[in-house]
């Protein structure tokens, strides 16, 4: 976190001692008066720069012992350019004779520092060329400068001052660093072992909006360093648990706050249908009453995904990371600001009710209805079948603006997956080069299903975690044959994976593997990974599962689309639907059987929607539907999605609706994962109970998932929904129920009567 004050005192900068031990000598006429106006600090032979106590950048002292401590005294215009071979603005002392702009670099008069005492534009390095720069990352961040401040040790010793209009501050240090001696040791010691510290500094430019006059910009500068991975650790730290804040408590004697729960008494109102001896339907109305609780300590969770070095995996990570440190980055459109739009949880809202005064709809962020973690707390790691490190597996996904890259590359960089277990006959062929990265072992086995546990937990302990939410985005499988004996039930399931069954998909040992230990699991991709025996293991343990297939682009607005054509009484006939993508994801489905899987996900997407309508369609009448997916390597992830719906409309005339969608499909996923995640792991605080019995869990198949799923798992016996407004529909009335609210029922009777 970032706070900043307008104007306090003016005080120095310490950099690596303190002034107080190494005070000037009081006789010296360039000194500021009592020792505090300026900058002290360790610097190489003869450089230093900094700014006194009156906002104005003086003048560089130069000593001649190495390491000695400099001091920069207050404004005075000291010697002259007279014939020497100092670069020009610097007198025969040393000393620099001239007021820098904003925009200007200050150097010391060394064979290595005058050819950089230049101005620099934004986009270009920061630092010497060859310097071993070692980044510590204050910001971006707001502040009260108008402008981003940089301020960097080169391996020559010097500081340079780097300013810019944009709006907010930056603020990045570089330890001096130079092969066989390392300057200012205190200095890089200290920004290593320390992870707060405090900055104070006064600015003094006489160029700010291109105005003739001077603007004394003070800034107090109080920031908690972004965490950085470690290397060898595989995760992406996050902050841990936020503190809870509530936006809004409701006002009812049938909801309970404490500190630790909150607790609701709903009464669930459904209608029963039946049909009486005359084949009549008889609706009777009918109230279920319900306690709902919600922990509300908000653990620190971890997020593992199985293909980290994908697409998905690279995108959402680095989106993560540029969130957290709240990024902003120039692209040929203007800058962008790292954001979660396109998750239904961070970037969507809610109506709570109605204004009293006003009468008007008050809406909230969809996140603050329940305490829900906050995705810029996430730890993220995860396995890969691929051993390339995030930061090369970014570039290889070519996703992300490479301005954008070059900001968090040094975090993903050690990032590097765990090894994953590797079926050749589940995935496609032209897969095998990128596996490298492999635990041993070719086919299911009680060694993969320990191995992955002893991961989930060294991950959970290393990071001090409270829950791991894990999630498959990697390749999609073929289909596993549904065969009685091997995978019908929770104990034949297992004695295949003992017995190293070939119908066992690595998918499933990883979902096995989760639900031995009670840690979620999510299906992102569409094979049939809850086989029926994975369901009933589930179920035994209270464990929770959600599946198949993220619904992010073409899908998301087939259910949307063809709800709204059948709901308002245009018979569809036919839907075809035509994609070409270039990503790993589309050179895996080139393969037959592994687009087999997709193309049930993607086709059965309208069924319940049909059934719904007894008049448009009769009992076995279906839209005609095809899918057709293509490889195309030169679009890259922006996935082309063209549709045609043809449907018959009144008195025998017709409608066609035609589609073009550009789908950049990691973008569209990524807020997905994060939705998925926090979801599951709010579910897991949330129990229930009817009248007379005991808490518990909800059903182990988590269909509230459904929203962001193309073919969404749901309890056996139970209906499938896939009608977009209705899967929102659920998920924002268990929110409500969750709280004590009603249902949202859009009647807005307050409207219309009167």
């Amino acid at each position: 976190m970032l706070r900043a004050a307008t104007a306090p005192a003016p005080a120095r900068l310490a950099v690596g001692r303190d002034s107080a031990h190494h005070p000037p000598p009081p006789s010296h006429p360039d000194w500021s008066p009592n020792g505090r106006d300026g900058i002290t600090g360790w610097c190489g032979e003869g450089e230093g720069v900094g700014w006194d106590g009156a906002g104005v950048l003086a003048r560089v002292c130069k000593r001649v012992r190495p390491h000695s401590v400099f001091r920069i005294p207050k404004e005075r215009e000291i010697g002259r350019n007279e014939g020497t071979d100092n670069p020009p603005g610097w007198s025969a002392e040393g000393f620099h004779k001239q007021k820098p702009s904003i925009n200007q670099s200050i150097a010391a008069p060394d064979k290595t520092a005058h050819d950089i005492n230049r101005a620099r534009t934004l986009d270009k390095e920061l630092w010497s060329p060859g310097d071993q720069h070692m980044p510590v990352y204050l910001g971006p961040q707001r502040c009260a400068l108008t402008a981003p401040l940089t301020l960097l040790f080169f391996r020559s010793g010097l500081l340079r001052s780097r300013c810019s209009l944009a709006g907010g501050a930056e603020l990045r240090i570089y330890p001096s660093r130079s092969a066989g001696s390392d300057r200012a040791p205190e200095c890089r010691s200290s920004l290593k072992s320390s992870r707060r510290f405090l900055i104070s500094l006064t600015l003094s430019t006489t160029r700010l909006l291109e105005a003739a006059r001077v603007l004394l910009l003070t800034t107090l500068i109080y920031y908690n360093m972004a965490p950085h991975a470690d290397n060898g650790t595989g995760v992406a730290n996050g902050n841990g648990a936020s503190p809870v804040k509530d936006l809004f408590t409701v006002n009812s004697p049938n909801v309970e706050y404490t500190a630790e729960t909150i607790k609701s008494k709903y009464t669930y109102c459904t209608t029963s249908v039946s049909k009486d001896e005359a084949g009549k339907y008889v609706a009777t109305p009918k109230e279920t009453v319900y306690d709902f609780k919600v922990e509300r300590a908000i653990p620190k969770v971890g997020m593992m995904l199985v293909g980290l070095g994908g697409n998905n995996g690279s995108t959402v990570t680095a989106g993560i990371i540029a969130n957290r440190r709240n990024l902003t980055w120039p692209t040929r459109e203007g800058n962008r600001t790292a954001n979660y739009y396109g998750s239904v949880t961070m970037a969507s809202t809610m109506k709570l009710g109605t204004d009293a005064k006003t009468a008007k709809d008050v809406n909230i962020p969809f996140h603050d209805v329940l305490p829900m973690v906050h995705p810029n707390d996430l730890v993220v790691g995860g396995w890969d079948i691929s051993s390339m490190n995030l930061a090369d597996a970014m570039d290889r996904a070519a996703v992300l603006e490479p301005t954008l890259k070059a900001m968090v590359s040094k975090e993903m960089a050690a990032i590097t997956p765990l090894p994953s277990i590797y079926y050749p006959d589940f995935i496609a062929a032209n897969q095998e080069d990128r596996a490298d990265n492999l635990i041993a072992g070719s086919k299911a086995c009680n060694e993969h299903v320990e191995k992955i546990r002893k991961d989930i937990k060294d991950f959970k302990a290393a990071n001090g975690l409270d829950k791991v939410i894990v999630m498959w985005t990697a390749n999609t499988e073929r289909f596993a044959e549904l065969i009685p004996g091997i995978n019908d039930t929770a104990d034949n399931l297992l004695k295949a994976i003992a017995d190293g069954h070939e119908e066992v998909a690595p998918s499933t040992v990883f979902a096995v593997a989760c639900i031995l230990d009670n840690v979620p699991f999510i299906n992102g991709s569409p094979q049939n990974t809850f086989v029926p025996g994975a369901i009933d293991l589930a179920e035994k343990h209270g464990a929770f599962i959600g599946g198949d297939d993220f619904k992010s682009g073409q899908t998301k607005m087939k259910s949307a689309l063809v709800d709204f054509l059948i709901s308002a009484g245009i018979k569809l006939t036919s839907i075809a639907s035509y994609n070409h993508l270039g990503n790993n994801d589309g050179k895996n489905l080139s393969s037959q059987r592994q687009f087999r899987s997709k193309e049930i996900s993607k086709s059965n997407v309208v069924d319940d929607m049909v059934e719904a309508n007894h008049i448009l369609y009769k009992e076995g009448e279906h839209p005609d539907h095809t899918v057709v997916i293509k490889y195309m390597p030169a679009v890259g992830d922006n996935k082309r999605a063209l549709d045609e719906y043809y449907a018959e409309i009144f008195m025998g005339g017709h409608q066609t609706i035609s589609l073009f969608n550009v789908c950049e499909d990691s973008l569209l996923a990524s807020p997905l994962i994060i939705d998925l995640v926090l979801i599951a792991e709010l579910m897991t605080r949330v129990s229930w109970k009817a009248e007379g019995s005991e808490y518990k869990g909800f059903h182990s198949v988590l269909s509230i998932l459904s929203y962001m799923l193309k073919a969404p798992l749901v309890p056996n016996g139970t209906p499938v929904v896939n009608a977009l407004a209705k899967q929102r529909g659920a998920l924002t009335n268990i929110f409500r129920a969750c709280v004590g609210l009603q249902p949202e029922s859009d009647m807005t009777l307050e409207h219309k009567l009167f």
